[in-house]
């Protein structure tokens, strides 16, 4: 009777914690039962910022949900975040969702993290050399073959060069830069998988110059023309990576609201068969 009345109370304190989460999941369900029966059509989908809360629920709670929920709240059906990241019909904040929730998990994708030796992982893309116009300059610029990053260098890697006994505090790599006494960008504690920001030029070259040093190749930030071309999917008759029309979905800007970084994540795009 005594571990009867433990678990009760157990389970209250739970109920009475959990009775948001509860709460929405009963408006998850009626919902997604209303959008189902209105043959599916997008005007009864759930707008990105009211998703957040249910991302966030299921998150805590992980409730049992059907298959008619499940498409409704753009879930894939067998949980594969990296999958469901990677379709073009996941919405830009559950993108946001996904990718916060795999830096929490340490993200061990190649590419965004470190190596075994403490050093950034860089996937290298190969983009075709060719010859470049750039918008409102006549001179044209031609650009051999070269490799460019699949991903924006993470605050993990280049925080990994902010502690570095040969890193940041080196003054080898400011030999021929102008005086700099600014604070590292990096200095401010951000999500590690999310797109290193508001680094100065100064702070960029410097970590160029240490992973030249410690990879034994050279990295440079790209010229102008190598990164059109490398935005173009190295083929200058297109517009963007993926063609010649904007697509808002393969790209986090204005338009989705989200107003934040979110995990360094390419979709696939068709520019990827050009790229090894």
């Amino acid at each position: 009777m005594r571990l009867g009345l433990q678990a009760g109370q157990a389970l209250a304190r739970w109920v009475n914690e959990a009775r948001g989460d509860l709460r929405l999941v009963r408006q998850v369900r009626l919902a997604a039962t209303e959008w189902d029966q209105k043959g599916g059509v997008e005007e009864f989908l759930w707008p990105d910022k009211r998703l957040d809360a249910a991302y966030d629920m299921i998150g805590r709670l992980e409730p049992e949900l059907d298959e008619t929920e499940r498409r409704f709240l753009g879930l894939t059906p067998n949980d594969d975040l990296l999958a469901e990241v990677e379709d073009l019909a996941t919405r830009h904040h559950r993108r946001a969702y996904i990718g916060d929730r795999l830096a929490k998990n340490c993200d061990t994708r190649p590419g965004v993290g470190l190596r075994e030796d403490s050093l950034p992982d860089i996937v290298w893309c190969n983009v075709p050399g060719a010859t470049v116009r750039l918008e409102g300059i006549a001179e044209t610029f031609h650009t051999g073959p070269f490799r460019i990053s699949k991903y924006p260098i993470t605050w993990a890697q280049f925080s990994s060069f902010l502690r570095a006994d040969d890193g940041f505090e080196n003054r080898r790599w400011l030999s021929g830069l102008a005086k700099h006494v600014e604070q590292p960008a990096g200095a401010r504690k951000e999500i590690d998988n999310h797109p290193a920001t508001c680094v100065s030029w100064y702070d960029s070259m410097t970590f160029c110059r240490w992973l030249t040093f410690r990879f034994g190749y050279e990295v440079r930030l790209p010229t102008e023309w190598e990164w059109q071309l490398a935005a173009t999917g190295g083929d200058p008759g297109r517009k963007y990576p993926w063609g010649f029309e904007w697509d808002p979905r393969r790209a986090n800007t204005n338009e989705n609201e989200l107003r934040r970084t979110i995990a360094c994540i390419r979709s696939r795009l068709r520019s990827s068969e050009r790229w090894t």
